[in-house]
């Protein structure tokens, strides 16, 4: 029986990558043998960790909270100083005469964030109560909208804590858009931004005349009432409601 010779034999397939060398083992075994420089920590350590981070999961929190709530109440802040500085000097800058201070004026902001100006000719203040006195007082209003609106009356009376104008003796009210009103007196509360009257009126604008027993007007919503028995006179048709 033949067999076959050394040299006829098929040779195994062989890889490079599994196959190694003396040297390549030695290295491999000097690694595996050699200790690890990852540090141990203590108890005492761990300890320590664990109330850090124990302690950052509540300041951390606080501290963006405290952050947001400065955000919401800065402006706010600033508002106020600036009013106040802006008070000051006007009231510092007013003279005083029998009592009275002349050239008054007052500068604020309504609830909606909307700028006012209050002027006056001479104030009387009333040591009893806290209210002012005011000769020629005059209004300037902005709304949230943009709008304008100035008032002014021959007399009136500023109560500083509730921000409410009374107007007497004969009320002119002008707005931007053409509307005029005439009252005898009208209420005007300069921290909401509400002007109201319970006497009778007369409305004068480009749609045309209007006379009733009194009105409300609401300028942050942008609301005009009437109360009657009143007329109405549109421009243009002649057209007359009662």
């Amino acid at each position: 029986m033949n067999t076959p010779s050394d040299s006829n034999r098929p040779t195994r397939p062989a890889r490079e990558d599994f196959t190694s060398k003396k040297e390549n083992s030695h290295q491999h075994r000097h690694f595996l043998a050699f200790p690890s420089h990852r540090p141990r920590y203590d108890a005492a350590y761990l300890e320590k960790r664990s109330l850090f981070l124990r302690r950052a999961k509540w300041i951390l929190p606080l501290v963006a909270f405290i952050f947001f709530i400065n955000l919401i109440i800065y402006p706010e802040v600033t508002s106020f100083i600036n009013a106040s500085k802006t008070n000051v000097k006007n009231l510092s800058i007013a003279k005083i005469g029998d009592g009275h201070l002349i050239g008054i004026t007052y500068r604020g902001v309504n609830a909606y964030h909307c700028p006012f100006t209050l002027t006056a000719d001479t104030l009387y203040q009333d040591q009893h109560r806290n209210i002012l006195t005011l000769t020629t007082p005059q209004a300037d209003m902005l709304t949230s909208s943009g709008a304008w609106l100035f008032a002014h009356a021959p007399r009136g009376t500023y109560a500083q804590g509730s921000q409410i104008l009374d107007l007497t003796h004969g009320v002119t009210l002008y707005r931007n858009d053409g509307l005029m009103l005439y009252s005898p007196f009208a209420d005007i509360n300069l921290k909401s931004g509400i002007i109201a009257s319970h006497a009778w009126v007369r409305a004068e604008g480009p749609f045309g005349t209007l006379d009733a027993q009194g009105y409300f007007l609401s300028q942050h919503d942008g609301l005009a009432q009437f109360r009657g028995p009143g007329k109405l006179v549109f421009y243009g048709n002649n057209k007359t409601l009662h």
